[in-house]
């Protein structure tokens, strides 16, 4: 199985640090693992990393919604399993969808904060929303109108 997980930039945070350990343990567990981020660098971009990493900015820009050739190295990874993980990843969904319509295509949620138009709209058409708290989940059926799965 391929699977990319897609993370925009890899600071000290509890998304970053998911993005890290299930890249390890998704590689760990004999499948094509690919860590895919924005930007390069980062605290935790020293980390030791099993997965292959691909970063789409050459030099970082400070951009953290950029991602430049993003469909298109996804096209070449020809992942089965699009991992979308933090805010910018997710607001990239609905493209990522269309242009890879043979992945499965999954959002996710880990914050209380309000989601942008981009992020909501994805995760209404996501293959699949993991939900990192019961809260969480309520506020994406609740809030943005995400379906409930049962």
């Amino acid at each position: 199985m391929r699977i990319a997980i897609v993370q925009d930039y890899l600071r000290s945070g509890g998304t970053e640090r998911q993005s890290l350990l299930l890249a390890n343990a998704f590689e760990g567990r004999g499948m094509d693992t690919s860590l895919v981020t924005f930007r390069p660098g980062g605290p935790l971009s020293g980390g030791l990393l099993r997965a292959q990493r691909i970063c789409l900015q050459k030099f970082d820009t400070h951009l953290d919604w950029w991602a430049p050739g993003l469909t298109g190295s996804l096209r070449k990874i020809d992942p089965e399993i699009v991992l979308c993980m933090g805010r910018m990843a997710n607001c990239h969904g609905l493209r990522l969808r269309k242009a890879l319509p043979k992945a499965q295509v999954i959002g996710t949620m880990r914050t209380g904060k309000p989601l942008p138009l981009a992020y909501r709209a994805f995760l209404r058409q996501a293959s699949h929303v993991v939900a990192n708290s019961r809260d969480a989940r309520e506020s994406l059926i609740s809030q943005y109108a995400v379906p409930a799965a049962n």
